[in-house]
């Protein structure tokens, strides 16, 4: 009796958190940002190239 209890107990526990768990995940979304404020943000950020002589682009 007290085992068919507890079996019970921790069926409906992990059923329960898996439900919960699922809605939980399914809200999270990214959100993507147009490409023109991306380009705002990484205007102020300097980039370097390292090259030599023997490198032709």
């Amino acid at each position: 009796m007290i085992k068919s209890l507890i079996r019970w107990s921790i069926t409906l526990g992990v059923a329960g958190a898996t439900f919960l768990s699922w809605g939980a995940i399914e809200n999270l979304m990214a959100i993507a940002l147009p490409e023109a404020e991306i380009l705002k943000k990484l205007d102020p950020v300097p980039v370097f190239t390292i090259a030599d002589e023997k490198v032709r682009l």
